[in-house]
């Protein structure tokens, strides 16, 4: 029978640690716990051993693992590679409060001391002093792991779902998204870092830091480089009122190189120092108000320095100011053909015939209010009539008659934005003579103003500006 070798795990080099009591959480051990050692080099000097070299994830050829870290807070990160770097810190300092519990032993009883750790009670390993007055051997449990990922995979959560932009300018749940597909930061070369301090009561911290990323247009130097993208670059709030969206982010903090595509586009030079954002979109909008806000910036360069480089579009998108005609006799619905737009604010060539003594309703979406609405009946040949429109009951009403009346129905409404929005529809009208001695008895109460639906479709207002090292161009 074959004999199997035991790989050595990332956890061996931590034994002394472990073996003091040491150990991760759970949500951390999890994945930590099952990294083996590829191959590593040791280091020391006065102050530390430094071991450096590869982990990987022990899996079957062709099955790469995911290892997700989800943090007590929510955060959820997922790491998609089979291996990766690791530094490890061991400071040459020893534990204080392992001296205070050896010595507390050794005083007290001194029959039941373990003789394995009486080397360490002899001094072969030198001893602790705080502060530190020197290097020692003597055991301890502080450290500081460092993984090297080259893609850390951050999920928003499920509050936040992918989206599209729409052809008039509004943001939606994008329907061709997979069912509980979510929406993905991908930050590269990120360091997973590991800290324990030689307190025992203090648990280790976990954080995540940039280790530079040698890629784009520095393979040399990294402080310059790509630091974050969006996966899919635009994402929605599960109400729909927000939305937001970033392409990629760059990072340049060295004083030395400058990615090629920046000194291209903004004639800067070698020694730029600051961030770089291709697209960053945010979405807004209320369903108390009748507008939504969409603003971009494209290719804004920011130095360190205080200057700016940037395009921005603000879209102001807002429901289209439109008004719903119906007409009632009684408690029977009235046809009413409201005819054809011939312009943005006018229609023409529409009917009615209603019974005089009946009862016409306006149900007006999108706009300002309060509206002023008009509603005038002119008679073929005769004068008009005053405004029929009573505002304390919500209807127009025509006068009871016992002839049959054929002329004009101007029906004219304005809104109180500046200038105003404003509808108005000439309708061909034929009052028939009112049968009916109290027809609105059985009438349908007036449609409420909060009930009204929002317009089928938008309208937009666009601002384009662009600004070169802190001057508006245009």
């Amino acid at each position: 029978m074959a004999a199997t070798v035991k790989p050595l795990g990332l956890y061996d080099l931590l034994a002394p640690q472990f073996g003091l009591g040491f150990q991760f959480p759970s949500y951390i051990d999890k994945y930590l716990s099952q990294l083996a050692v590829a191959d590593f080099t040791g280091v020391s000097d006065a102050a530390a051993i430094l071991y450096t070299g590869t982990v990987y994830w022990p899996s079957p050829p062709g099955q790469p693992p995911v290892l997700t870290h989800q943090d007590p807070s929510g955060a959820i990160f997922d790491i998609h590679e089979a291996s990766f770097q690791f530094r490890l810190l061991i400071p040459r300092t020893g534990s204080d409060e392992l001296k205070t519990c050896l010595d507390f032993v050794q005083s007290n009883a001194s029959s039941l001391f373990p003789p394995s750790l009486q080397p360490i009670e002899d001094g072969v390993f030198g001893a602790p002093s705080s502060p530190p007055t020197g290097p020692t051997d003597y055991p301890g449990i502080a450290f500081q792991l460092e993984l090297l990922v080259n893609i850390l995979t951050f999920h928003m959560g499920p509050d936040w779902k992918p989206a599209v932009m729409n052809s008039e300018g509004s943001v939606s749940a994008d329907p061709g998204s997979p069912p509980n597909s979510d929406v993905r930061i991908l930050m590269p070369q990120i360091l997973l870092r590991y800290t324990q301090v030689q307190d025992f009561s203090q648990a280790p911290k976990c954080e995540i830091a940039a280790w530079g990323n040698p890629g784009f247009d520095a393979p040399n130097d990294l402080a310059e480089g790509q630091l974050a993208t969006m996966d899919p670059p635009l994402a929605i709030h599960s109400s729909g009122r927000v939305a937001f969206g970033i392409q990629t982010i760059v990072l340049d903090l060295s004083p030395d190189n400058t990615p090629s595509s920046l000194l291209q586009y903004f004639g800067v030079d070698q020694s730029f120092e600051g961030l770089y954002a291709k697209a960053i979109q945010v979405y807004y909008t209320d369903t108390n108000k009748d507008f939504a806000l969409n603003f971009l910036v494209r290719d804004a360069l920011v130095s360190f320095k205080g200057e700016v480089w940037l395009e921005a579009e603000l879209d102001l998108i807002f429901d289209a100011f439109t008004v719903n005609v119906t007409a009632w006799y009684g408690s029977s619905a009235v046809p009413v053909n409201a005819g054809s737009q011939i312009n943005p604010g006018a229609w023409s060539g529409g009917s009615i015939t209603i019974p005089s003594g009946g009862a016409l309703y306006l149900q007006t979406a999108g706009g300002v209010p309060p509206y002023t609405q008009s509603v005038v009946f002119t008679p073929t040949g005769g004068t008009a009539t005053t405004n029929l429109w009573q505002s304390d009951i919500c209807m127009a009403l025509f006068p009871a008659s016992s002839t049959t009346e054929q002329g004009t129905l101007v029906i004219s409404i304005h809104d109180s934005s500046v200038p105003p929005q404003t509808y108005k529809n000439t309708l061909n009208c034929i009052l028939a003579a009112d049968t009916d001695a109290n027809p609105l008895a059985d009438a349908p109460a007036p449609p409420q103003a909060s009930a009204n639906p929002k317009p089928g479709f938008l309208r937009r207002l666009s601002i384009q500006l662009q600004i070169e090292k802190n001057e508006f161009v245009r």
